[in-house]
């Protein structure tokens, strides 16, 4: 008998995953636990090249100058020291003593296919460092040029930019609920991250009926889990008595150590986290 893995992943991947595993010979159940909302971008503040210059991030030091061209969209105050450096906002990519802004990071491919068109038309120009292959690829079909895939998990991709653009800016676009470590490591190095926030991710609410009625009532054998956010709401059902006869056997695959976390205090040895943060490392470890 074919094992039962529950995906919990939200659509469109969640259709594309079930497919997989069936592949493998699998059968899939579908349970998406959270989905993605896009969220606004105040577009009709965007400094477009050639629109004028905007003012440095912070006020210049003596001898620098402010020259080059706007690529970033411009938030009020932002020539002001006290302005935030992790304002959700739109925001300005200035130039002090020299240096500009010069490429984009993106960690979801949620964070591209959520973008307006018109941000990502006037960031496409620069350099985008993606995390991995498949945000990389998300991030060529939305319009960038020259896009380089990353090592698959923020973290490293931070240590990557971190030697490249010391002392520049870089703008972020990424996800309200996002892994902190990512700009942390960067504004350590000296880089100056700019966050646009595209996308939130929300939790969709299944009392124990739906969750029993998508399982059919039976048990399952594994479950797939890529976030944080939806590790916490399968910790609430895994928790929950009516539905411990269908969850209390199975094995939780983690995309990542942040992800198992959540589940630590309901699951404990049934956790597996895979080796590498894609899907081919997380089907691994689905063998027996």
């Amino acid at each position: 008998m074919a094992r039962r893995v529950l995906v919990t992943r939200p659509e469109p991947g969640a259709a594309r995953t079930a497919k997989r595993l069936a592949t493998l010979g699998f059968e899939p159940v579908l349970l998406p636990l959270t989905h993605t909302i896009a969220l606004p971008v105040a577009m009709d503040r965007l400094v477009l090249p050639g629109a004028g210059r905007p003012p440095p991030l912070t006020p210049p030091h003596k001898g620098e100058g402010n020259t080059g061209t706007p690529i970033f969209p411009k938030i009020a105050g932002a020539d002001r020291r006290d302005t935030p450096a992790e304002s959700p906002s739109p925001l300005w990519g200035g130039v002090r003593g020299g240096g500009t802004a010069l490429a984009v990071a993106v960690t979801s491919a949620n964070a591209i296919l959520h973008a307006p068109p018109e941000l990502v038309a006037a960031l496409a120009h620069l350099p985008c460092h993606a995390v991995g292959e498949k945000t990389a690829q998300a991030a060529r079909r939305a319009g960038f040029s020259a896009v380089r895939a990353g090592p698959g998990n923020a973290e490293a991709l931070a240590g990557e930019i971190a030697v490249a653009l010391t002392g520049q800016g870089l703008v972020y676009l990424c996800g309200r609920v996002r892994f902190s470590g990512f700009e942390q490591k960067l504004r350590a190095a000296g880089v100056r991250v700019f966050p646009v926030e595209t996308y939130d991710t929300v939790v969709l609410p299944h009392d124990d009926k739906a969750v029993a009625a998508c399982l059919d009532g039976r048990p399952v054998d594994a479950v797939l889990l890529y976030s944080a956010k939806a590790a916490e709401a399968m910790a609430a059902f895994a928790g929950r008595p009516a539905l411990v006869p269908l969850l209390g056997n199975a094995t939780f695959a983690c995309l990542s150590s942040r992800v198992a976390g959540a589940l630590a205090t309901v699951a404990g040895d049934r956790i597996r986290v895979s080796r590498e943060p894609n899907e081919e490392a997380l089907f691994r470890l689905l063998s027996p």
